[in-house]
């Protein structure tokens, strides 16, 4: 995702419409999993731009998908 890209760039503010969209298509896609680690990365984001309520809200919500997936830690395929 170019989204993640960004944010490892530091480029959180351009990353966050582009990790809501990939979140949204993933969604109506069906790819649960992948939707799970957009919602990570979306966490990922509020950290960077000091959003620590949100990022821990967004974090662990991505946290509890994975587990209802029953997703290990291996990406999603």
């Amino acid at each position: 995702m170019l989204g993640i890209k960004l944010e490892n760039l530091g480029a959180y503010a351009e990353a966050a419409p582009l990790l809501d969209e990939a979140a949204r298509l993933f969604e109506e896609l069906g790819f649960a999993s992948w939707a799970a680690v957009a919602q990570h990365h979306r966490g990922v984001l509020a950290f960077g731009l000091g959003d620590l309520p949100q990022a821990e809200v967004t974090i662990a919500d991505a946290v509890a998908r994975h587990r209802r997936l029953g997703d290990t830690g291996t990406p999603p395929g």
